[in-house]
């Protein structure tokens, strides 16, 4: 289950942690926290893009939302970095189709790897 919170210091806020917690996760704004497994906190952007169209900028404006948005949640909550210290972050984008998601790309280190590229116009293929 994932919940949407509006502020992090919101009562609300404590019931996404509480499902992230528990495998689920939360949505601040376009940015998705969840945990899946209690040791990777994937951190994804919803980009506003179609993905075919999404080039390494895009991906990379994006990855950013992702990673502030990430280090603002451990900033102003001891409860999630207490939570985030055994865990790894993944950082990716992921396109919302209305009936799921597809993630787009991830980052590894500063690398982009891209999940799918076939679908992309070939001047935006790298």
């Amino acid at each position: 289950m994932i919940i949407d919170v509006d502020d992090i210091q919101s009562r609300r806020f404590q019931v996404g942690l509480s499902c992230l917690r528990e495998g689920g996760g939360m949505r601040l704004g376009r940015v998705e926290l969840v945990c899946p497994d209690n040791r990777t906190i994937e951190c994804c952007t919803i980009t506003e893009w179609e993905p075919s169209l999404i080039d390494d900028k895009i991906a990379r404006a994006d990855l950013e939302i992702a990673r502030r948005s990430y280090d603002e949640i451990r900033a102003a909550s001891d409860e999630f970095r207490h939570f985030a210290q055994r865990c790894s972050v993944r950082y990716s984008v992921i396109y919302d189709y209305g009936k799921g998601s597809v993630e787009v790309c991830r980052l590894e280190g500063d690398e982009i790897v891209w999940s799918d590229r076939q679908d992309r116009p070939p001047n935006l293929k790298s």
